[in-house]
């Protein structure tokens, strides 16, 4: 026929992808895309049949259109080898939440993850979404606090209006997690809802979480999200704060350490253990934001071993001074139990080594801090 074309798209062989016109004149009509680009759109073909040139441009228009559709919903969406991988459980608390999220990994249920900012909810999200095997779809994530409600209608207007192939291929067994839910209109509630329903959940199976600052039940009652929403989710757990969970800062820190080394390229830090005790001792009100970008910090500054006065430097100077206070509160309490036992035992050179016993120290030692104490 000949004022027929075929564009098969995106003949992903090289850097460069091509629209191929197929016509008399050969023509050739060339799209430059990034890395990233190609690897979310190689798998799709789009066949578009234009029947008359007069045509030709108009449909090119629209084929050009798709793709900037496809690009922009790119950036909001992540396959499993860009999400995280590990689970740091050493809090009774998070043991409980990980069984938990094993077992949601295993069922298509609306589920929400509630906790305040930093604890990790994201990290949560992305870990269910890996722990299902079954699934090899993407993971569509929409942070509705830094994102503007116009930001977020035009993804959801771009989801509603991608051909089906496309959608399939992209939304297909996937997550669609809605970061920060709490912060949106009613009205944009409902309309992600009706989405869901209408288009992901019903035609391509995918998985819906949804994370709140507070807890489900507090959320609604105090106003925060949509009746249809509180009616939809049927299970939901709540993180604990860094400051309830110690235990795991450490290896926090050694994750983070890791991760940006990776990034970075460069060789990884090493942090002494006194420094590391003071930062397992510090609330953390950031929670896991407020320890990664400090271990940034630490890289930024270029140096290769993190001492304790280092960490003391870097940190709120509110809190060394809080630190100073326990360390003389400390002394003093050791001042007051070495002037008790001595006090008993007797001021002798027996008393004093039997003294020395009782608290468990050499006697050269406990006359040092008799000189420090002025005992």
């Amino acid at each position: 026929m000949e004022n027929e074309f075929y564009i098969p798209l995106l003949q992903m062989n090289s850097l460069q992808s091509k629209v191929h016109l197929f016509s008399s004149t050969r023509k050739e009509i060339d799209f430059q895309r990034d890395d990233e680009e190609r690897d979310l759109l190689h798998s799709f073909n789009i066949p578009i049949r234009l029947l008359q040139n007069k045509h030709l441009k108009e449909n090119l228009q629209s084929v050009e259109l798709h793709l900037k559709e496809m690009i922009t919903l790119h950036h909001y969406l992540f396959n499993k080898k860009q999400l995280v991988r590990d689970f740091i459980t050493f809090n009774p608390v998070m043991r409980d939440i990980k069984i938990w999220a094993q077992q949601m990994a295993m069922e298509q249920l609306p589920i929400a993850i509630c906790g305040t900012q930093g604890v990790g909810k994201r990290h949560l999200s992305q870990w269910i979404h890996q722990q299902d095997v079954a699934s090899d779809g993407y993971f569509l994530q929409i942070d509705c606090k830094t994102m503007t409600e116009q930001d977020i209608r035009d993804v959801l207007q771009i989801i509603s209006t991608l051909p089906e192939n496309l959608l399939s291929q992209l939304l297909q067994n996937g997550t669609l997690y809605i970061h920060h839910i709490d912060w949106l209109s009613f009205d944009l509630q409902q309309e992600l809802l009706e989405l869901f329903f209408d288009q992901l959940n019903m035609r391509h199976k995918m998985r819906f979480i949804i994370s709140l600052e507070h807890d489900l039940n507090e959320s609604y009652k105090n106003g925060f999200i949509c009746c249809g929403l509180y009616k939809l989710i049927d299970q939901y757990v709540v993180i604990p704060p860094l400051a309830e969970r110690k235990q795991e800062i450490s290896s926090f820190v050694s994750l983070f350490i890791k991760q940006a080394s990776q990034r970075k390229m460069c060789q990884r830090i090493k942090i002494e253990k006194e420094a590391i005790d003071v930062l397992c001792n510090y609330e953390w009100p950031g929670n896991l934001i407020e320890l990664q970008q400090f271990i940034e910090k630490l890289f930024l500054a270029e140096r290769s071993i993190v001492t304790k006065h280092y960490v003391l430097g870097a940190l709120p100077s509110s809190y060394v001074e809080k630190a100073e206070q326990k360390l003389t509160s400390l002394a003093d309490a050791e001042k007051e139990i070495i002037e008790r036992t001595l006090r008993i035992c007797g001021n002798t050179l027996e008393g004093k080594k039997q003294a020395a016993d009782i608290l468990k120290i050499s006697l050269s030692t406990l006359y040092n801090k008799m000189k420090i104490y002025d005992l």
